[in-house]
């Protein structure tokens, strides 16, 4: 199963919270969340967006690029959201389509579990 955007961030944050030996729960107050919207995040189930990314990557002296990494598609994009956001420049636009794209990976989630 490939895992979401949500989901790599969510390990790189926590890689890095390892490497500085910083718990979830120090991290989440240094950023002003929660500790369970923290650990949300970590998970990958909590969607974030373009400003919540600056401030994480901020928070651990990274470049967002270091944080978001760099997406290197292997074969053609037939995602249809995943498309849409190549093709679109408007950042604002991109993070709806990722909100939009998070809870269509839910709706299917809650399908499954439903069978």
């Amino acid at each position: 199963m490939v895992k979401s955007l949500y989901e790599l961030i969510g390990e790189r944050i926590q890689s890095y919270l390892n490497q500085y030996n910083v718990s979830q729960k120090e991290f989440a107050e240094q950023i002003n969340v929660s500790p369970q919207v923290m650990n949300k995040i970590i998970q990958g189930k909590k969607a974030i967006n373009a400003m919540e990314i600056q401030q994480i990557a901020k928070a651990l002296s990274i470049s967002t690029d270091q944080l978001v990494g760099e997406v290197q598609p292997a074969a053609p994009i037939t995602d249809p959201v995943l498309y849409m956001m190549g093709k679109t420049e408007n950042e604002q636009t991109k993070e709806k389509l990722r909100f939009l794209d998070h809870i269509m990976e839910q709706m299917l989630r809650i399908k499954e579990i439903a069978k």
